[in-house]
């Protein structure tokens, strides 16, 4: 019978077992940023008033979300943006439909990718500059002119949300329109 001191370990800890799953590892960081939030407003590491409790920013989303704030400035918002998008595509129509090579798919693709997110960059900045009277870029000026953090901060998570939630959709029709080139498409 062996000892403990020459018992030979024969099934080591994997190091791929401690990872988080795919669909995890993107909220680490987020996740992790608004504990840090949490934390410094709690426990008063910052004094600034700019830096409101996260229980602020999810009171006034609830609000906007309740009273059609966030519904009307979303719409105003992403209509600009579908309407640039119809009057390009209109424009270039018949240059796409003859752009049949598979090769240049996926170029296309990343410049739709830009694209997206750039569009709607530049329409949040045209309403921030401008004072639009809608849209989520006036809904941030609103808040900063009037000290309203609380505004601020949820306007500022739900331009990262849309941001997101526009890359994601591009990839999911990225990845059904070329199929063809296997699974390493759009795949975050």
């Amino acid at each position: 019978m062996a000892d403990a001191a020459t018992t030979q370990v024969t099934n080591p800890l994997n190091p791929r077992s401690l990872r988080l799953p795919r669909a995890l590892r993107g909220w680490v960081l987020p996740i992790g940023l608004i504990i840090l939030w949490w934390a410094a407003v709690r426990f008063g590491w910052s004094t600034s008033p700019l830096l409101v409790p996260v229980s602020k920013v999810w009171a006034t989303a609830v609000e906007q979300v309740r009273s059609g704030a966030l519904l009307a400035a979303l719409s105003a918002s992403l209509w600009r943006d579908v309407a640039g998008f119809a009057l390009g595509a209109s424009v270039g129509r018949q240059v796409l439909l003859r752009v049949v090579l598979p090769s240049a798919s996926p170029s296309i693709f990343a410049g739709i990718h830009l694209a997206l997110i750039y569009a709607w960059l530049a329409t949040l900045g045209a309403e921030y500059m401008l004072v639009s009277g809608k849209g989520i870029g006036n809904t941030l000026t609103d808040g900063r002119e009037n000290f309203w953090m609380d505004l601020v901060l949820f306007g500022v998570i739900v331009v990262g949300l849309v941001g997101f939630t526009l890359n994601w959709i591009a990839s999911r029709i990225e990845r059904r329109l070329l199929a063809w080139r296997g699974r390493s498409v759009a795949a975050f």
